[in-house]
């Protein structure tokens, strides 16, 4: 009986019991995990592989066909050739056997401008734009969309006889100054266009010629 009341209250939860805490777990350190520098060259554009050296034909060979030999013209066409406009950077010839083949006089410049070539070589492939540059200038308003604007004069400053070479306004826009080239200095009202004061000058040479009849 005394067990079946203990059952009874442990299903209904009377009686509880204490949980067990989860031990915590050793935290471990993964050295090859994928770092922030990992992510951003996966979004980049695959890599160019390196140039791989061209695998040598039957003119390399030691004794080959007398098809690839040059002949006296094909060797002096060869030898008056720039170097780079070359098909092949060295003269074919033709041995017995391969014992009585000679070292190889360009062996150290063709292994420099092989590291050259994978060193030069770029590692990333970058997309080029093709956007065609007259999309880039913008398109200029049609003169019937900006109105108003005004069309006719509101104010006219007449005074001076010829072109006028020079213009300026004081900062407050209440005077307006010009001359014109015969040598007139004229100062305007700006909001009346009325005269305030007229001043004629004259060149050393054009005074002597007023002065002297």
């Amino acid at each position: 009986m005394h067990i079946n009341k203990l059952v009874v209250a442990i299903r209904n939860g009377w009686i509880k019991f204490e949980e067990k805490k989860p031990e915590p777990e050793e935290k471990l350190w993964d050295l090859w995990e994928n770092t922030q520098e990992d992510e951003i060259m996966k979004k980049l554009a695959p890599a160019i592989p390196a140039p791989k050296l061209k695998l040598p034909g039957h003119a390399e060979s030691y004794n080959p066909s007398e098809e690839y030999l040059f002949t006296e013209q094909e060797l002096k066409e060869w030898q008056e050739n720039d170097p780079a406009d070359r098909e092949l950077n060295f003269i074919p010839k033709k041995y017995d056997s391969l014992r009585k083949v000679q070292a190889y006089e360009g062996l150290i410049k063709e292994r420099f401008e092989r590291c050259l070539d994978l060193y030069l070589c770029p590692r990333v492939r970058r997309k080029k734009l093709n956007i065609d540059p007259n999309s880039l200038i913008p398109e200029l308003p049609k003169p019937s969309d900006l109105r108003p604007f005004p069309t006719t004069s509101n104010i006219l400053f007449k005074g001076h006889n010829s072109w006028i070479s020079g213009m300026d306004i004081d900062i407050h826009g209440q005077y307006l100054a010009s001359c014109e080239k015969e040598g007139v200095f004229m100062v305007w009202d700006t909001k009346s266009s009325r005269t305030l004061q007229r001043y004629l000058f004259f060149s050393v040479k054009e005074y002597h010629s007023y002065l002297i009849p």
